[in-house]
């Protein structure tokens, strides 16, 4: 997928490479990195090493379908081999560039999490991002407010420990589903006020 859009864009022979395989691979970090590197913190606990397995080969088999060749793919080789890998491109990537802080992935963070906070409530930039900050092992520069340090708090209780529990994992997922399915009839609802505002438009 990832690969087929870049194959499209470097036809346009401007000498760029928009998408590049080590692109995808950081990408694949952000999903792979923090459940080898910091699985309590991302709720995941009592793990079986088959359920590593299980995981990464999921991964594995996912880059490759965005595109990313074998001798790249981050998740390829044994479970120590990734976690390795994982480890090293945490210091040598990610922490530089949460350290930056760029402005434009700045943006865009908040306002993803602000669309993630119509399916998790708790999920408020200042708390969030102290809690990939965390991840990551770095004081997050955001300053957090009363209702922000709360969601940290139990975001923070949710992971470590509520997630440990089968039925509690059962009740967020379905959960999750439900608002998932509520954003997307919601967005719907949208886009056909759109549709009708444009029709109105056209006939005004």
């Amino acid at each position: 997928m990832h690969a087929g859009v870049g194959k499209k864009m470097a036809a346009l022979n401007d000498g760029v490479v928009y998408i590049s395989q080590w692109d995808m691979v950081l990408g694949q970090w952000a999903f792979v990195g923090p459940i080898v590197l910091c699985p309590s913190l991302v709720g995941l606990h009592g793990w079986t090493n088959d359920d590593y397995d299980a995981i990464l080969h999921f991964w594995r088999t996912t880059g490759y379908l965005f595109g990313i060749e074998d001798k790249y793919n981050l998740c390829q080789g044994s479970y120590n081999q990734v976690l390795t890998a994982c480890e090293s491109m945490l210091h040598k990537e990610y922490k530089p560039v949460v350290e930056k802080s760029d402005p434009i992935s700045v943006v865009l963070a908040k306002n993803s999490t602000e669309a993630m906070s119509m399916v998790v409530p708790l999920y408020t930039w200042p708390a969030l991002a102290t809690y990939i900050y965390e991840l990551v092992g770095l004081p997050c520069p955001v300053k957090m407010g009363i209702i922000d340090n709360i969601c940290y708090s139990l975001i923070h209780f949710m992971m470590t420990f509520l997630m440990k529990f089968d039925r509690v994992r059962v009740c967020v997922n379905k959960l999750t589903r439900w608002k998932i399915k509520a954003a997307e009839r919601k967005d719907l609802q949208f886009m056909e006020k759109k549709d009708v505002q444009l029709l109105l438009e056209q006939y005004n």
